[in-house]
């Protein structure tokens, strides 16, 4: 999660129209991200350009992930301005799966990005792995009032029913 909201950063920086346009349409980019993110672009890409994100990642780390998934949005931002919410995600995919220009990809991710340090990187991860702990602590605290609700409720309803069985009883004889 945190890296997601860090390439939402990033996003907004590098290319803010595109950032406006997802935010104003109630688009969560993370839907796709995320997947690119965990399979290091093995899942929805040609083999050819998979294999030279792979070499980058495996030579300069996460810092690529970011790279080129942001190096993606910028080749197709245009396009993706163009198309409507409800097929945004089809449009998303189909691009990706059809990317065959790697070295216009490659050329965009290392040049047209600068600067993309992993200082920033980090920096950014740390503020939002902070924030989403505290979601965290959040939600689990309200899941324990929920519980906790939930079972005096069970035991409220666990008394009616055994009043209801003595008064059953009293009224038979």
């Amino acid at each position: 999660q945190a890296d997601q909201r860090v390439f939402n950063d990033f996003l907004a920086e590098k290319l803010p129209r595109l950032s406006t346009y997802l935010q104003k349409e109630c688009l969560d980019i993370s839907l796709i991200t995320f997947n690119w993110f965990f399979t290091v672009f093995v899942d929805g890409f040609p083999p050819d350009l998979m294999l030279r994100i792979w070499d980058c990642f495996l030579s300069e780390g996460c810092k690529i992930l970011f790279r080129y998934s942001l190096a993606f949005f910028k080749m197709y931002e245009e396009k993706l301005l163009l198309f409507p919410a409800s097929s945004y995600f089809k449009l998303v995919k189909e691009l990706s799966e059809s990317t065959f220009d790697s070295r216009r990809l490659c050329h965009i991710a290392f040049y047209e990005l600068n600067p993309l340090a992993t200082r920033d990187i980090n920096k950014k991860r740390q503020l939002h792995q902070f924030d989403v702990k505290q979601e965290i602590k959040e939600m689990d605290a309200r899941r324990e009032s929920a519980m906790k609700a939930y079972k005096e409720r069970e035991s409220i309803v666990v008394r009616m029913s055994e009043l209801e069985n003595v008064e059953e009883v009293y009224n038979s004889d």
